[in-house]
């Protein structure tokens, strides 16, 4: 009976995470992993979605968890490598240094920080969530809106992001219909550079 209950908490959250309903899907794992500490498949997919969400530690605690359960041919091996190259080493400097930058204020410099790590192929739920919240501090409210939606095509129900539109929408709701509006005309006039 308990191996049924985990077996249906996992494949609940495995289709949860393939839902892109990453926050849904953290919580159904969590609890197989609760009735069964040695589900080393649900600790790798765990891993994956607190990867996915930008909480790297998190991930690498239950991969190191998983390869303990089962060592040999664990993919874990391979995501815990990740955790270990310099290119994310330095993601993360970068990541760190723009939040140190938009705690202080500095909106513009954590943009283009962030905006330099995201060219460079990393995007995390927390990460867009921060790159809105700097759009949003400099008073660009559609972008910010913008980043937030592109957080929910990752965590479709990713609870900062949607609290960030709500408030943000009760907050400056003319400002921020005008920003869009004036984003989807831009797209009309100017679908691109090339050529004109």
């Amino acid at each position: 009976m308990m191996k049924e209950l985990t077996t249906h908490y996992f494949m609940r959250g495995m289709s949860l995470a393939l839902e892109d309903r990453i926050t849904l899907a953290v919580r159904k794992l969590e609890t197989a992993i609760a009735m069964d500490s040695g589900n080393w498949e649900a600790l790798n997919v765990l891993g994956l979605c607190y990867y996915k969400m930008g909480e790297f530690s998190k991930s690498k605690v239950v991969w190191q968890e998983s390869t303990k359960e089962y060592g040999q041919d664990n993919p874990a091996w391979d995501y815990l490598d990740t955790l270990k190259s310099q290119k994310f080493d330095e993601f993360c400097e970068k990541f760190n240094d723009a939040l140190g930058l938009a705690q202080q204020g500095n909106y513009k410099k954590a943009i283009k920080v962030l905006d330099g790590v995201r060219k460079q192929g990393f995007c995390s739920v927390s990460l867009l969530n921060l790159l809105g919240l700097c759009f949003y501090g400099n008073g660009k409210y559609g972008k910010a809106i913008t980043l937030w939606k592109s957080v929910l095509t990752l965590d479709k129900d990713n609870p900062r992001a949607n609290d960030y539109i709500t408030k943000t929408m009760d907050k400056h709701p003319r400002k921020v219909y005008m920003a869009i509006l004036m984003q989807s005309i831009k797209g009309i006039f100017y679908p691109h550079r090339d050529g004109i």
